[in-house]
């Protein structure tokens, strides 16, 4: 009897935990290469002390987040933080602990595409759905940082389970549940998922439900309700210095500015999004337009067809909606990923040519054995997927060891730089600027000053340099004023 029930529970699921085992296999090769760097490190700072101060009595401290040293760190809601946490204060900050999370969320999210797959169309597209998020590497990869987008993502993939789940149900009351999918991502990233509402409205009226586009504000009013209490809270602490930091410089300072041109080659241009796509989205972009052509022409049924609705409705909105964006980042797309690859597992199981539907269908029954070769064979292959952590930061921690760990001041240093620092030694640069560029300490005579060479400060003339390895220069202050010099970030 037991045995029954096991096969009885593998045929429900099977479509949702293959895909899942595959995501799996794919995340561990490489997981504990590479180092604690860049958004990576500061949010793995950010997310250990939280937790580190909750185990020493300071509750308030994981409710409002710190960013450098005691500083309050407003950038972002804490949800993603709390996520990723436990691994770390279970394993330390290592860079295994600091990638655990993402890989739960990635894989969540193949477990919500081949959930909307199934809802959609069935349980072969859900299977499918399911695998061809979790063969696109661009999508996996991210699993390897610190990843607020990949559970931002996970949480809208949810609410547009929710919202099709009500047009499959015949119930329009359940779109409101959407809202609480809705407002867990605005518990990972201000207002942005909010754009995700008249995307789902568009859909809807695609499908003949146009009359329950008035259920989406009853969804809005239900994530504002899920939110707010965390935004409320930091408004009644912390006031302007939370709503300038949080609404001021992070949304509309970023939505008003320049292109981040640093390491985005080719932000500037609108089709930047377009780019990538075309460099990484292969092979899913072939099938994706394939089953956009076969939309268009009317081809299979109903189901299917409003299955790529969803896909083009989505994903046009969201490449649009980022395109305007001035700041472009690939990780941005995450949240089209899941989505899209509904519109090629409909396209593979339901519209393909009858020898593609056969080679895709034998590929999914093979899914898991192959993957687990090819798992393997990444893993023993003498190849690094990611590069190894540069000797200047063992370097500079080595030299401070030495000194007796004395305090360092952050002259030209990013936050994300004093994390590394943090992680690295267990204490922080002390800052002498706020995030949004107040003056705080300033250094004596006799203080030490740490500087990066991309980060805006180059030492002045009464500091002697004391230590120098790569990009990292620490310098000792000689006179009584500090006077650093403006330098331009020129680059790699």
């Amino acid at each position: 009897m037991r045995i029954e029930s096991l096969k009885h529970a593998w045929a429900l699921h099977r479509h949702a935990v293959i895909p899942a085992i595959v995501a799996l296999a794919l995340c561990i090769p490489g997981i504990t290469q590479g180092a604690l760097a860049t958004d990576t490190a500061w949010y793995t700072a950010i997310s250990f002390q939280a937790f580190r101060g909750l185990f020493n009595g300071d509750f308030n401290g994981l409710w409002s987040l710190s960013g450098v040293a005691d500083q309050p760190y407003f950038n972002k809601p804490p949800l993603a933080f709390w996520l990723n946490g436990l691994p770390l204060v279970a394993m330390g900050p290592t860079i295994l602990a600091s990638r655990i999370g993402s890989v739960l969320a990635c894989i969540l999210c193949v477990l919500a595409a081949a959930r909307l797959g199934r809802l959609l169309v069935g349980r072969a597209v859900g299977l499918s759905a399911g695998l061809v998020l979790a063969l696109t590497w661009e999508f996996i990869r991210h699993s390897h940082a610190f990843s607020l987008d990949l559970w931002m993502t996970l949480f809208l993939t949810l609410a547009a389970c929710s919202v099709v789940a009500a047009h499959a149900a015949g119930s329009a009351r359940h779109i409101a549940v959407s809202g609480i999918w809705l407002g867990l991502a605005l518990l990972v990233k201000p207002l942005v998922p909010l754009l995700a509402v008249p995307l789902l409205g568009a859909w809807l009226c695609t499908v003949g439900r146009a009359r329950w586009i008035g259920w989406l504000p009853v969804a809005v009013v239900v994530s504002i309700a899920v939110a707010a209490p965390w935004h409320a809270s930091m408004w009644l602490q912390h006031g302007e210095a939370f709503t300038s930091q949080y609404f001021g410089r992070e949304i509309i300072d970023r939505a008003a500015a320049g292109p981040v041109a640093d390491f985005n080659k080719g932000s500037a241009s609108p089709l930047y999004y377009l780019g990538i796509l075309f460099q990484a989205y292969w092979p899913w972009l072939v099938t994706f337009a394939f089953a956009i052509v076969a939309m268009v022409r009317r081809e299979g049924t109903p189901h299917v067809r409003s299955a790529l609705f969803l896909s083009l409705c989505w994903c046009a909105g969201w490449l649009l909606l980022l395109s305007i964006f001035p700041d472009k980042r690939p990780r941005y797309l995450l949240v089209t990923y899941p989505v899209a690859a509904v519109a090629s597992a409909a396209f593979l199981c339901r519209l393909a040519p009858v020898l593609v539907r056969a080679a895709w269908l034998r590929l999914c029954r093979w899914a898991l054995p192959l993957t687990a070769v090819l798992a393997l064979a990444i893993a023993i292959a003498p190849v690094r997927l990611h590069r190894p952590e540069p000797s200047q930061w063992p370097a500079l921690y080595a030299w401070l060891l030495e000194q007796g760990s004395p305090p360092v001041f952050a002259g030209g240093f990013a936050p994300q730089r004093s994390a590394q620092v943090f992680l690295g030694t267990g204490a922080w640069p002390i800052p002498t600027r706020t995030v949004g560029g107040q003056s705080l300490a300033k250094p004596l005579a006799g203080s030490l000053i740490i500087y990066h060479r991309r980060d805006g400060l180059a030492p002045g003339p009464a500091e002697s340099i004391v230590f120098s390895a790569g990009d990292l220069s620490v310098t000792r202050l000689d006179a009584e004023v500090w006077m650093p010099i403006l330098s331009p970030d020129t680059g790699e």
